[in-house]
């Protein structure tokens, strides 16, 4: 479950970047609400530190030390560009 949650968190936290380096007629209009920006942002903490909790409490100290190295540089570096296209490609 722990994995999960920190997978939607990164979805979410990627998604959001993808979108703010849009320019203005591009963007979602949900994009436009500062309140929206902060919920969202929110949640991605939310997702991230719960999904920690699980991984450690179930898993171990280094198992979610691998987790977060993949969360914060192996996932940007490989698997966000192609998110991005992705993205660009079908409008979302």
């Amino acid at each position: 479950m722990g994995h999960i949650l920190i997978a939607v968190s990164w979805f979410l936290r990627t998604y959001g970047a993808i979108q703010e380096q849009r320019d203005v007629l591009h963007k979602p209009p949900i994009w436009h609400s500062n309140t929206m920006k902060m919920v969202l942002i929110l949640l991605w903490i939310a997702l991230l530190a719960i999904g920690s909790f699980i991984i450690y409490s179930n898993d171990g100290f280094w198992v979610l030390v691998i987790i977060l190295l993949v969360y914060f540089v192996i996932a940007p570096t490989f698997v966000a560009p192609l998110l991005k296209k992705i993205l660009d490609k079908y409008g979302f």
